[in-house]
């Protein structure tokens, strides 16, 4: 391990320590230009803070596949537009948060992969992403809430299947090869304000509910 790596791990036990001791929320900066760990701050958070509050600020160009399982509260924000790229050739999703509640994405350019998966009935924010090359994935009775992303140059943009729910605003699906969204059989979709362009099919509801207020 690099010296760098050492003081950024020894920077993250100190703090989720203290925070611990008084029992505040967890903030952490993660920078991944300058070789800090985003997998390192959440399985840390995962051992030591998993039902949080928790908040990741994320700094520069990130590469990787993250499994977020079993945490709650968590933010993830950027707030200089900072960006995940896979690195599994598209086999797994970006962003796979599974068995969490209340697990908030937020600024983000996520690229390629399968995108972002909320499932094992999670409950999930994501709001001001561009989310390009994979998309988003609602399964196994999970609840997302979109708003104000932009989803395209996909397969599909996004897919709700298995009673899951997936409620979205202001959000823009497009340029997608196959749907720009796919509603499954038992599945719940509701769309205020959202644009669904240049899609191979706008929406495909099968055998679920579907409501849509406004939008193009």
């Amino acid at each position: 391990m690099s010296q760098r790596a050492r003081i950024f791990a020894l920077f993250l036990l100190v703090t989720l320590g203290a925070a611990s001791q008084y029992a505040h929320a967890v903030n952490l900066t993660v920078n991944c230009d300058r070789h800090e760990s985003l997998h390192k701050a959440l399985r840390l958070l995962a051992k030591t803070n998993p039902q949080g509050p928790s908040t990741i600020t994320v700094l520069g160009s990130c590469k990787g596949n993250f499994v977020i399982q079993s945490m709650d509260r968590l933010t993830l924000i950027t707030r200089k537009g900072a960006s995940i790229t896979d690195r599994s050739n598209g086999s797994l999703a970006v962003l796979d948060i599974e068995d969490s509640h209340s697990v908030t994405v937020q600024g983000f350019t996520i690229n390629g992969g399968a995108g972002v998966n909320c499932g094992s009935a999670s409950v999930c924010y994501l709001t001001g992403n561009t989310i390009q090359g994979g998309g988003v994935g609602v399964r196994s009775g999970s609840r997302a809430f979109l708003e104000s992303n932009v989803i395209q140059d996909g397969g599909r943009g996004a897919t709700v299947e298995d009673g899951s729910q997936m409620f979205s605003s202001n959000d823009v699906f497009q340029g997608n090869a196959a749907q720009g969204i796919i509603v499954g059989a038992g599945a719940y979709f509701v769309a205020s304000n959202s644009s669904f362009l240049n899609n191979g099919v706008g929406i495909q509801a099968v055998s679920s509910n579907l409501l849509l207020h406004g939008g193009t």
